[in-house]
């Protein structure tokens, strides 16, 4: 059983990961044409990246979580571990998605932007 949960997990993570590392290029520029705006792009494509990742991760952690929940039988010690791992997972994706939203009105409060996030060249 926990090879298949293995194989699972690996077949989500690839699933997951793969289209993000195909859906854009995280350097957007190449050689002589690269300006201080594409380092913007980059740390904006960077962000994204880990904020896509964090959510595989906390959804991955969540299933894992629900797996020693539902195989601990009369383990407290089990059951316990599993709904610290699920309640775990929920607080960091609250933490990444509170701090985004500050972080997003704080921006557009400061310097009137109402799309920070969406940056483009000339």
């Amino acid at each position: 059983m926990k090879k298949f949960l293995r194989v699972i997990s690996i077949l989500y993570l690839l699933m997951i990961l793969l289209p993000q590392f195909s859906y854009a290029q995280i350097v957007p520029c190449s050689g002589s044409d690269c300006t201080i705006c594409h380092l913007g792009i980059l740390a904006n494509n960077i962000i994204n990246w880990l904020v896509n990742f964090s959510f595989a991760a906390a959804t991955l952690m969540i299933i894992y979580g629900g797996y020693l929940i539902m195989t601990a039988g009369l383990s407290p010690k089990q059951y316990e571990e599993g709904k610290g791992i699920i309640f775990a997972a929920i607080m960091g994706v609250a933490i990444i998605l509170t701090s985004w939203i500050v972080i997003n009105t704080a921006i557009q409060y400061l310097t009137g932007l109402e799309t920070w996030y969406r940056i483009e060249c000339k």
